[in-house]
């Protein structure tokens, strides 16, 4: 019996320890002449750590076998391990960058060294070892030489990224096609703004300027979130615009719901709802306000999550309320889900390029910054179409109350010329009743008085029915 347990012990002991042993020990990466960039995600190890912890080999990195590096909010540091290895007897200079922007702080590392680069969304543009827009990093192999890198992630935001290793010409490429790509969104979005902004003011209706504000916050949140302020607009600054990406997000969420109240005029199709949009605007009033006043708190992450959770249900409220109306057969509300089919669609193509469905084009690639594009266009055109309609009942209320105003006048002028008409009638006739006496003629008489006091009363009315409209 004792045996069978120390044999039984033996036996987990062994596979705990290869699996342990298995687990520290790197994948390395053979760089291929052949391939330009090369999707190294899967290659990695990964390990949690506290913040203040110094890279050590006793951290125990876990194989990654995803496609994709998607890590939750977290208050811990995210060390990324991976070897790479040079396999042919010249020098190569190559790149390895992260493909999306928000990845926070990130610090490459070499075991018994010191941070050797540093990059990230949370780094200022010039205090960046590698100047981009992505986390980019330099990485130079002598002939046949082999390396293992580290990478730290110091971030309070959730990732969702991929890791590539390219040749440098490509990744500037890449660099600059993307970057070619939201200044044709920038562009096009601001003049979109700037335009209803005009509108709004020439014409004095306020959903023209609601539009302006949601567009404009929402264009100002996206374009944070892919480095464009950071990396381009605003440079030269000292700290960074993803800081206070919640603040903007806050910011975008009041807009949307304001906007849609007054463009879809839900305080007369459906008033009940004001209460749960004003709920949802106090979240992103709180979500503004903690991410200036409390940059760096421990509860970061966990509000971090409430702003998810905020975005979904704000855009599952303002879907329902386009959905329901439409059906109800506001065709504004038709304006309105039309251009949340073309984000939609544009996230799809996104997603589809993601996950290798569609290939990656710029088209595809960059869906989601053409679907917000489209989808802003759109809602103009709702705009112009409700303003077009406003004018056509404006005008047409216009041309019935001159055409009830030319009634008036016509029925004042008849009615006058019909009253003279009977008093003169009515002192004839009095003369003549005076020299009638046969009783024939007595009846005739009666007839005719009866009808002049049905001409009176006639009178009478349309003369109370002017001076009650003239109130």
């Amino acid at each position: 019996m004792i045996l069978r347990a120390l044999k039984t012990f033996t036996i987990c002991f062994l596979i705990c320890f290869s699996s342990h042993t298995k687990a520290n020990e790197a994948q390395f990466v053979k760089l291929d002449s052949g391939i330009d960039i090369q999707d190294v995600t899967s290659k990695i190890s990964i390990s949690w750590q506290e913040p203040h912890e110094s890279l050590s080999e006793q951290f125990v990195f876990v194989e990654y076998t995803d496609k994709d590096l998607n890590a939750k909010y977290s208050n811990q540091a995210l060390w990324m391990r991976l070897g790479i290895e040079n396999t042919k007897s010249n020098k190569v200079h190559k790149i390895l960058y992260f493909t999306t922007y928000l990845v926070g702080e990130l610090a490459l590392f070499e075991l018994g060294k010191g941070p050797m680069q540093v990059n990230g969304s949370s780094i200022p543009f010039y205090e960046r070892s590698y100047l981009s827009r992505f986390a980019a990093f330099e990485i130079d192999l002598a002939p046949r030489e082999k390396k293992q890198f580290y990478i730290r992630r110091l971030s309070h935001q959730s990732l969702s990224t991929r890791i590539h290793i390219s040749e440098e010409s490509s990744f500037l490429n890449i660099e600059s096609d993307l970057k070619a790509t939201l200044y044709f969104y920038a562009g096009g979005i601001f003049c979109l703004i700037f335009f209803n902004l005009l509108v709004g003011l020439y014409t004095g209706d306020r959903d023209f300027l609601y539009y302006s504000f949601f567009a404009g916050t929402l264009a100002l949140a996206i374009l944070n979130l892919n480095g464009v302020l950071d990396s381009f607009a605003f440079r030269n600054y000292h700290t960074t615009f993803t800081k206070y990406l919640m603040s903007f997000t806050g910011t975008a969420i009041i807009a949307s719901l304001v906007f849609v109240y007054h463009f879809l005029k839900l305080d007369i199709h459906l008033p009940k709802i004001k209460r749960l949009f004003v709920a949802i605007g106090s979240v992103g009033f709180f979500l503004v306000c903690y991410s200036i006043f409390f940059q760096g708190e421990y509860y970061w992450s966990k509000v971090g999550f409430v702003t998810d959770i905020t975005i979904l249900i704000s855009l599952v409220s303002l879907i329902s309320t386009g959905v329901y109306l439409a059906r109800r057969g506001l065709k504004i509300a038709n304006f309105f889900l039309l251009s949340w089919a073309f984000l939609f669609l544009g996230a799809a193509a996104y997603f589809g390029v993601l996950y290798g469905i569609l290939p990656s084009t710029p088209l595809f690639y960059h869906g989601i910054l053409y679907g917000n594009l489209t989808e802003m266009l759109v809602i103009s055109l709702g705009l112009a179409y409700k303003l077009n309609v406003l004018d056509f009942e404006k005008r047409q209320a216009l041309k019935d109350a001159a055409e009830k105003e030319h009634y008036h006048r016509l029925v004042k002028v008849l009615s006058h010329d019909v009253s003279n008409a009977s008093f003169i009638f009515s002192m004839y006739f009095m003369r003549l009743k005076k020299r009638i006496s046969d009783p024939q003629g007595e009846v005739v008489i009666q007839k005719i008085e009866a009808t002049l006091k049905k001409m009176d009363q006639i009178l009478a009315s349309v003369k109370n029915e002017q001076a009650f409209k003239s109130f």
